[in-house]
């Protein structure tokens, strides 16, 4: 982020479990959790901010 120049509330990380939803929330990111991937089932030990359940939701929240 720093060599873009984008700020951390201007940023998202998109995963499939409790540890991408950690380090987002870690370095100030919005969290965006998929159900489609390896390990959604911890999702519910660190609820991202979104919850997307297939690539064309995802798309859509991103367009």
């Amino acid at each position: 982020m720093q060599e873009t120049g984008v700020a951390a509330d201007e940023a998202l990380i998109i995963g499939d479990s409790a540890v991408d939803v950690l380090t987002g929330r870690n370095a100030g990111l919005w969290t965006c959790g998929v159900t489609y991937g390896f390990a959604p089932h911890s999702l519910e030990e660190a609820p991202p901010d979104v919850l997307v359940e297939s690539p064309r939701e995802l798309g859509k929240l991103l367009g």
